[in-house]
């Protein structure tokens, strides 16, 4: 038979280690708030990689305090990636323009457009000036513009080319699914 004592002290224990866990869960959940906060204002917080942790942990319970906070138009992921392009554009600005890639998506292109898709490179601009792609191929023409139907593809052109910056334009979601810090 288990005694009085016992039980109190497993009851007690099981109660801090409770309070404990609940008070670490909330404190992470206002550092993520201040770090989605911060990243909004465009300035990096302190312990910017952890900061990208929390808001991706944090994502689904930051939404609703987000949008009280900062207003429809914004986002934890808006946030998630003002911030890792804040962490990253000293190191991208760096890089000389021979060593870079730019990942474009599809949707970019004409409706018309009469492209094909090659298994490597992606959609091949024929520079026809019907759509932004063939225009931004033009005004800088050492640039390695690569146009992808999706996300997967980009992650295959990364490491057929292996570029030591990319500049990548994506909706928010395939961005934050392709963020590495």
């Amino acid at each position: 038979m288990v005694g009085r004592r016992s039980v109190e002290k497993a009851v007690f224990t099981v109660g801090v280690v409770v309070v404990v866990a609940g008070t670490v869960f909330c404190l992470f959940y206002v550092l993520a708030a201040f770090a989605m906060c911060v990243a909004h204002k465009g300035r990096k917080p302190p312990f910017p990689t952890f900061a990208m942790f929390l808001l991706k942990f944090y994502r689904g319970m930051l939404t609703p305090i987000g949008r009280v906070l900062l207003g429809d138009g914004w986002s934890v992921e808006h946030a998630a990636i003002s911030l890792a392009n804040r962490l990253n554009s000293e190191r991208y600005y760096k890089v000389g323009i021979s060593d870079k890639i730019v990942i474009l998506p599809q949707c970019l292109r004409d409706r018309d457009c009469k492209a094909k898709i090659d298994s490597k490179k992606g959609i091949e601009c024929l520079n026809c000036g019907k759509c932004v792609v063939g225009r931004l191929k033009g005004a800088f023409p050492s640039l390695r513009v690569f146009v992808i139907p999706g996300g997967t593809f980009a992650k295959r052109v990364v490491e057929a080319e292996n570029p030591k910056a990319v500049l990548g334009v994506a909706c928010v979601m395939e961005l934050l699914s392709l963020i590495h810090i």
